[in-house]
């Protein structure tokens, strides 16, 4: 049977409760990582071709064949100032740039030889 846990006013139901999953680098290839519990838009640039990104949550994006520049700018939708959007560039299983925001609607741009 499932109990309700009591929360000073609210009642939760705990199956509604969600666990985020966790994310895994893989040690080769290059990726971008967007982290951010609300929803964010943006892109990702490598050797010219330009990934529009709209979307939420923890997400993981390769990179196919580059070998110059990666560039990412990614921004909040929203007014959130609690919640960080991080946004990680990645190659062979390490990371090469990260930069936060907290701000509204704050957005964060990073590029990184790869």
């Amino acid at each position: 049977t499932t109990s309700a846990i009591v929360t000073g006013q609210r009642t939760i139901d705990p199956s509604k409760i969600v666990v985020p999953t966790t994310i895994s680098i893989s040690k080769t290839g290059i990726f971008v990582r967007v982290q951010y519990m609300g929803a964010y838009t943006g892109f990702y640039e490598a050797d010219g071709a330009v990934h529009k990104i709209w979307t939420s949550g923890d997400r993981l994006f390769t990179i196919e064949n580059s070998s110059q520049t990666v560039t990412v700018s990614v921004q909040k939708t929203d007014r959130s100032a609690k919640q960080p959007l991080t946004v990680e560039i990645w190659k062979e299983g390490t990371m090469l740039k990260n930069a936060s925001t907290t701000a509204l609607f704050g957005q964060v741009n990073l590029s990184a030889k790869v």
